[in-house]
């Protein structure tokens, strides 16, 4: 499982060759969001295969930790049976083939309105990645080690945030816990559940 810092994707997601090349805090206009929003909206209907843009209006961005409950709560009321995963995902029931397609459609109407925070998609702050670092050596890699995985010495603030701005990736102990993990194994999920891999101080609530 790879931490959510470097951003997959998203205006703003390429590594920038130092820390000090980066905004200190989060600063997204609405207009920034609304771009965003309308981008997500298009990768939306390549997501889900479908022949028509994904009509609805978002009602609140959430976090992901809260995502995969908003999506479950939201496919439920559309009728589809869904479960939250261990590890913050969804899983879907089972349903007539002939139903799939309503299905895709609710799933992409349903991520239309309760749409992930947008930072997470994007690049850390300066700020917000020092807080990271601190909650990585301070928290994460003690709760690592007492769930009984071994974790290396990790390096410097300074070389910690110069990977980090360099590559989009750098030291987790997260990482290299479940690197392990057998595959398959419920233990990455407990790991999750234990030793939840993302500082709360990186992602205040959202403005919109």
């Amino acid at each position: 499982m790879a931490l959510p810092l470097a951003g997959c994707t998203g205006p703003g997601g390429s590594p920038s060759s130092s820390a000090s090349a980066v905004p200190d805090d989060w600063n997204l206009t609405p207009a920034d969001i609304d771009n965003q929003y309308e981008e997500f909206l298009t990768d939306l209907v390549v997501k889900y295969g479908l022949d028509e843009p994904v009509e609805a209006d978002p009602i609140r961005f959430v976090s992901a930790e809260e995502w995969a409950v908003a999506q479950v709560n939201c496919l439920n009321e559309k009728g589809f049976p869904a479960n939250v995963g261990a590890q913050g995902g969804v899983t879907y029931g089972d349903i007539p083939a002939e139903q799939g397609p309503a299905q895709r459609r609710a799933a992409a109407s349903c991520e239309a309105e309760y749409p992930i925070d947008p930072r997470y998609s994007m690049q850390l702050p300066r700020s917000r990645a020092l807080a990271q670092y601190g909650f990585l050596v301070n928290t994460l890699a003690p709760c690592v080690e007492a769930q009984g995985y071994a974790v290396s010495t990790p390096p410097s603030e300074s070389t910690w945030m110069d990977d980090y701005y360099a590559t989009g990736q750098a030291w987790d102990p997260f990482d290299e816990a479940a690197s392990q993990i057998a595959v398959g194994s419920d233990d990455l999920d407990d790991l999750y559940q234990a030793c939840p891999p993302l500082s709360d101080d990186v992602y205040p609530p959202a403005a919109r």
